[in-house]
């Protein structure tokens, strides 16, 4: 119960880790999960199937991938 997940920023390789029973209530409500780097700003998808995922494919993911990000590091 007391697990962590590690969720890797698939741009900058930035680890951050999350509580398991609250990554499996997000999932009760929606089958993906959207991780917000930090360090780079970039977004990352998740899939669960049977275990996380990353999916590289989402739309969602890469729309807010390619705009302008707000901090103008980059």
């Amino acid at each position: 119960m007391f697990k962590k997940y590690r969720l890797k920023c698939q741009y900058c390789g930035s680890d951050e880790y999350k509580w398991e029973w609250l990554l499996k209530l997000r999932l009760i409500f929606t089958n993906r999960i959207y991780f917000h780097c930090p360090v780079c700003h970039h977004t990352t998808s998740y899939l669960h199937i049977f275990h996380l995922r990353h999916d590289s494919l989402d739309q969602k993911e890469k729309f807010f991938n390619k705009g302008k990000l707000f901090d103008d590091r980059l």
